[in-house]
């Protein structure tokens, strides 16, 4: 009996190894099948060439931080067409997007060219050229990318909330980043502001606490009063300040939206933001249409694809 459950026993751990190692090979075709895909495009996965990569190289950065660094973008020629030679997976890269040039001593030049391209939160012109250095953040179109130099310290090290912010703020028009930032300043200014008068109604509570008489009592509570009157009023216009900051933010994200209704020949269809004002809250009407404009872009998007693939005529 013994021996016949030490075979069982040898049998079945035999049989779990060669399971391992199917499964084990199995991954591995996988993996070599996603880093010869995206070797076509010109990507590599920084998991696996990062460590031994001796060439200047934009790595990807995303909010999503699954994706985020997970894509390089090696600049191992002397010249790198971004939509040509390497292809972000991006619906708004184009042929010819921008050009990496490297000379000596991995010098490199960012040259503008037929696509959207930032370059530290400024929008470079075509043919424009920008001397880059190790840290630098390069957009192109909505690939946030941060580049780095083997061997060479980041000059200037940014998050990729940080550099998402940048991105944001370089897509706003001069007009509504100057109100971006008056919104701003505004809010900081009520907030201390709000401080002080809460500080005050306080005082003024504490003082009704103590004996005073019928009049004194009156005129602060008149005061106390007045002051939450014009905090209300004040929170008011606060509200109104931070509906606009959040059209702002969106303004930019809807024309996106429209660009892409246009790649996928929808061009007859149109994403507008809009404000507005009832019983509902006014920041969920904004995140609705921010929602209904994904969703049917990404509708629009599925459309192509099913017709793509069946009813492509050979």
């Amino acid at each position: 009996m013994d021996r016949q459950l030490a075979e069982a026993k040898e049998k079945l751990r035999a049989e779990m190894q060669a399971g391992n190692a199917g499964q084990n090979a199995a991954q591995l075709a996988q993996i070599e099948k996603q880093k010869k895909e995206y070797g076509r495009r010109g990507i590599r996965l920084a998991e696996f060439d990062r460590a031994e990569c001796k060439d200047p190289y934009l790595l990807n950065q995303d909010l999503d931080e699954f994706r985020s660094g997970r894509f390089m973008f090696v600049l191992d020629k002397e010249e790198i067409i971004f939509g040509t030679d390497t292809k972000p997976m991006d619906f708004g890269i184009v042929e010819r997007h921008c050009i990496i040039k490297k000379g000596a001593d991995n010098k490199l030049t960012l040259v503008g060219a037929d696509g959207d391209t930032y370059h530290n939160g400024v929008q470079i012109d075509s043919g424009a050229e920008i001397a880059l250095s190790a840290g630098d953040r390069v957009v192109m179109s909505n690939v946030m990318t941060l580049l780095y130099i083997p061997g060479t310290d980041l000059e200037v090290y940014k998050s990729t909330e940080e550099i998402a912010q940048e991105f944001r703020g370089a897509k706003m028009s001069d007009k509504d980043s100057s109100e971006m930032q008056a919104l701003q300043a505004q809010k900081d200014a009520w907030e201390a502001q709000k401080k002080q008068m809460e500080e005050q109604m306080e005082a003024l509570r504490l003082s009704q606490n103590q004996q005073m008489s019928a009049a004194e009592k009156e005129k602060a509570q008149a005061e106390a009063a007045a002051m939450k009157k014009k905090l209300a009023e004040e929170e008011n216009k606060q509200v109104e300040a931070r509906n606009r900051s959040i059209m702002l933010d969106l303004i930019p994200k809807v024309d996106e939206a429209c660009r892409m209704l246009k790649l996928l020949n929808r061009g007859m269809m149109q994403c507008e933001a809009m404000l507005r004002v009832g019983k509902f809250c006014d920041i969920y009407c904004l995140l609705f249409v921010v929602v209904v404009c994904c969703l049917f872009v990404a509708c629009c998007l599925l459309l192509v694809v099913v017709e793509n693939t069946f009813f492509v005529v050979p």
